[in-house]
């Protein structure tokens, strides 16, 4: 995915697989950062895809994404490669399903933190895959028990 900052500096980056990015050395004053969204994603409902920040003297300043994979119809495909969870939040509608998929043979879980929406899922081969339907509403945090230290987490969001 694409970031751009304008305002008192002017960059484009290309995020990580995580879509993570830093901009360093700014300096103090009024940011926008702007998404382009990567082909065969969307925003999630709501979101715009252009957020202002303003940077204080040795401060900084996270702006967050929420993407939702397109062509699945009422399923929503996260990806596990490496030590991310692609995209690592996802917005849906209660009824929909979210179907977690290893894209790189390491072995992975789906492991619920902090509620019992659904039993940790193990993942040991590329493909292999885990879903799950949301019925209620409310965020769901979960993590990868071998990489959580690694910041392999994600989280749903049903509304």
């Amino acid at each position: 995915m694409t970031v751009t900052l304008s305002g008192g500096a002017n960059r484009t980056a290309t995020t990580s697989s995580s879509g993570a990015y830093t901009f360093g050395d700014l300096e103090p004053g009024a940011y926008t950062v702007a998404v382009t969204v990567p082909e065969g994603y969307s925003l999630a409902s709501g979101q715009s895809g252009s957020r202002s920040v303003t940077v204080s003297a040795g401060q900084s300043a996270t702006v967050d994404f929420e993407l939702a994979r397109e062509g699945f119809g009422s399923v929503v495909v996260v990806e596990l490669q490496g030590t991310s969870f692609i995209p690592s939040q996802v917005t849906i509608q209660r009824g929909q399903t979210v179907r977690w998929v290893n894209r790189d043979g390491q072995f992975h879980t789906v492991t619920p933190d902090g509620h019992g929406e659904w039993s940790s899922a193990s993942l040991n081969q590329s493909g292999q895959g885990f879903e799950h339907t949301f019925d209620d509403a409310g965020s769901f945090d979960y993590f990868c028990q071998p990489h959580r230290t690694a910041g392999m987490t994600g989280r749903v969001v049903v509304q």
